[in-house]
This record gives C-alpha cells, sequence and structure tokens, in this order.
C-alpha cells in the first residue's frame, strides 16, 4: 500500500493538528458529566463557630439568591429545587456546625443516568456552593 502525503501550499501538512482539533471538538461538545456534589467543612472564623440555626440561614440566602427553592426541611437537611426552562434539578442540603454536604437527588430534562448529569446542573451547584461559602462569611461578620 502506497502511503499518501497531503501536500499544502508550504509543503507537507501534518496529521496531529487535525486529529488533535478534532478531539477538542468533541471534548467541547460533550454536555454530560460526572454529577458534581460537594462535602465541606463550615469554615470557623475568629470568635466563636457559627451554630446551626446560623449555618441554616447561610445557606437559606445562598439559595436564595441563586434562586434555588425551599422545598422541604428538616433539621440538619434541606431540599430544594431549581427550575430553569423546562429543567429542573432537586438537591439535597445536608449541614451541621461542623460540615456541609449538596447531593444530587433528582432531575428533570438534563439527562441524568450512570452518574452523569448535563453540564449545566454542575454550573449551577458550584455557583450556590461559592455563593453559600460567602453568606458564611458574612453570617459570622454580622454575629461578631
Amino acid at each position: 500500500m502506497k502511503k499518501v502525503q497531503v501536500q499544502g501550499r508550504l509543503g507537507p501538512v501534518p496529521r496531529w493538528p487535525t486529529v488533535l482539533l478534532c478531539a477538542i471538538v468533541v471534548a467541547a461538545c460533550q454536555k454530560s458529566q460526572p454529577i458534581y456534589n460537594v462535602a465541606k467543612p463550615v469554615p470557623q472564623y475568629f470568635g466563636p463557630p457559627l451554630n446551626e440555626a446560623q449555618v441554616l440561614t447561610a445557606i437559606t440566602r445562598a439559595m436564595a439568591q441563586r434562586n434555588w427553592r425551599q422545598v422541604s426541611a428538616n433539621p440538619g437537611l434541606v431540599r430544594a429545587t431549581l427550575t430553569w426552562s423546562n429543567h429542573s434539578a432537586t438537591i439535597d442540603i445536608a449541614y451541621s456546625t461542623e460540615n456541609y454536604t449538596i447531593r444530587y437527588n433528582d432531575s428533570e430534562h438534563l439527562r441524568a443516568h450512570d452518574e452523569k448529569i448535563h453540564r449545566a446542573y454542575n454550573r449551577y451547584v458550584k455557583d450556590l456552593e461559592s455563593t453559600i461559602d460567602r453568606q458564611f462569611v458574612a453570617v459570622a461578620a454580622e454575629h461578631r
């Protein structure tokens, strides 16, 4: 078999840039990602640590800022739903004075299967996580 080499205006064209470009395009189009779950300590600031009510305050404020709607609450656990377009995601936020977690519960139209989900879900959870962390700072500052 005769090897054919592609010729450009400046000489032979290497194949690896084309293969690399194709791989990048395929990866960029990938909309399904592993489900992002959060498990973090509640930050401790100078002064007394946040109590459970203050931790809940920080979480509910962050949920309101990010348009997550609380659908149920028990001591140490909040269930919240975010709805946009024809999509929705439901999460469970477990909390204590020492740590908090955000875990996937359910969704609609986000193609959740095999521990993967549409990348938009992960973006919304990461946004909520960073807002919760900022609210811990704000609540701690209010109670100094």
